[in-house]
């Protein structure tokens, strides 16, 4: 049973148990009402008879009580109503061949009556259950005179089943129409709170099928139109790393072959030489070699660094040290670079600045800007590594060492400028320009991951034909500047 089966099955057993209810109690409100307007009419009719005999027989006014006897004794349910007087011979009768009769009280027992007078119920033979309402008057100074009017329970219990039945009938009716109303309103509205599920539900199959491009089309703005929309922003970021792991592994499987094809090709060359005794180029082979293994090496290890930051494996030995040691390092090991394409490279510190970090983990994003910033600054250009210390970055709170890498290379444009970090990325224009080798796409990556990982940022301003400066920017803690 569907989650729409369920909803009309529960709202419409709901609704037939509201209406079975609601017209049960207005049944048994509309019965105790009419059987206490019943009750009140008998009374009232039983207290304007009395009057009515009363009156007559104090003017001794036969033919006023005569009158009002036979019109009583026409309303339904009375039985008969007549008026004694003194003496206890019946002057006025419903039933005209009863007049002049001696009265004879029934054989029952008389309950006091509200408004005055006595009430008596008795079986009779003939007519079943009776209901006799008799009040005493005085008339003179003789025995009291009575009034007395008797109703039929048979007849009043008619007139209520017939009523009832009609008052049922009514009811059955309008509830009867308010419960399909109910229940076509329940239909739709099970179809209604159901359709965006039955919509996420179809898209969950589909993306489970691998069908990332599927979208719900459903612009809700309850909370299942919230989760239809994020449904969506979830099956286009699944679309985006998709398509990153496509693109991941087709950048991995292309770096890993290159290498591997050139390193394979040239020992092949290199056995091949070497038994037919030609030694000659097996020296440049060799370099060949090395420098792919080397490429391989580096490609590899970048990997692993990444998947170590992605795992929040990297351990981070924080320590306080001078970075202008580390500065004069990190230019000593690319001097030799430097000079080898005429670029002028050289370290820039106000003062001695030393930071708390790792500090072979900022050696790590030195060294990456470095070797970038010279492998695309052309011969002739320069390259600068400085350092500010209390440095406050705009849209960050607290103070940061910023360490900055520059050169005047072609720089960067302003579409470029972000993606760069991402991994994989490179500017095919500035990559056709460099020789030698390329690289993987993946230096910035890590360096913005570790940047991070030391609670830092990362910030680039470039313009074309100008060159380009990277800014890591990292939380002085302990940092001090001495």
């Amino acid at each position: 049973m569907n989650i729409r089966t369920k909803l009309t099955v529960f709202y419409g057993s709901l609704l037939t148990a509201v209406v079975v209810l609601a017209s049960g109690a207005l049944y048994l409100t509309e019965r105790r009402l009419l059987l206490t307007e019943l009750e009140n009419a008998r009374h009232s009719l039983f207290a304007g008879f009395s009057q009515t005999c009363r009156d007559a027989l104090l003017v001794r006014d036969e033919l006023s009580a005569i009158n009002a006897a036979l019109s009583v004794g026409k309303i339904m349910g009375v039985q008969g109503a007549f008026c004694v007087d003194p003496t206890g011979r019946v002057v006025a009768h419903s039933d005209p061949a009863r007049r002049g009769t001696r009265y004879t009280a029934p054989p029952t027992t008389f309950v006091p009556l509200k408004g005055g007078g006595r009430q008596g119920r008795w079986v009779d033979p003939t007519d079943g259950e009776l209901l006799a309402f008799i009040k005493d008057f005085s008339v003179g100074a003789n025995a009291p005179a009575q009034a007395v009017v008797v109703f039929s329970q048979k007849s009043f219990q008619e007139t209520v089943t017939k009523t009832l039945v009609g008052v049922a009938k009514r009811i059955l009716i309008v509830f009867s129409m308010a419960w399909a109303a109910g229940l076509v309103g329940t239909v739709i509205l099970a179809r209604r709170l159901t359709r965006p599920i039955f919509y996420i539900t179809a898209g969950t199959h589909q993306l489970a099928q691998g069908n990332l491009t599927h979208r719900i089309d459903w612009k809700g703005k309850d909370e299942l139109g919230r989760l239809a929309a994020d449904f969506n922003v979830m099956a286009e970021r699944l679309g985006e790393l998709d398509q990153m792991k496509n693109d991941f592994v087709s950048n991995v499987t292309h770096e890993l072959r290159s290498p591997l094809s050139a390193i394979e090709s040239y020992a092949n060359l290199v056995t091949e030489d070497w038994s037919n005794g030609r030694s000659h180029n097996l020296v440049d082979y060799l370099t060949i070699v090395r420098n792919n293994a080397t490429r391989l090496r580096k490609f590899v290890t970048d990997i692993l660094d990444l998947s170590k930051i992605d795992a929040a494996s990297v351990e981070m030995e924080k320590e306080r040290f001078d970075l202008g040691v580390l500065f004069q390092e990190v230019v000593d090991l690319f001097q030799a670079k430097a000079r080898e394409k005429n670029i002028r490279l050289g370290a820039e510190l106000p003062s001695s600045v030393s930071v708390f970090a790792d500090m072979d983990k900022v050696r790590q994003i030195l060294t990456n800007l470095l070797g970038n910033a010279l492998k695309f600054t052309p011969p002739g250009g320069e390259v600068t590594l400085s350092a500010e210390p209390a440095v406050r970055r705009e849209g960050a709170g607290g103070r940061f060492t910023r360490i900055t890498v520059a050169d005047n290379g072609p720089g960067i444009l302003d579409k470029d400028q972000q993606r760069i970090f991402d991994r994989f990325e490179q500017v095919k224009e500035m990559r056709e320009t460099v020789e030698g080798q390329k690289g993987t796409g993946l230096g910035l990556a890590i360096v913005r991951q570790l940047v991070t990982a030391h609670g830092g940022q990362i910030g680039l301003v470039s313009a074309v034909g100008r060159g380009s400066a990277f800014s890591v920017y990292l939380p002085e803690g302990e940092a001090h500047v001495r």
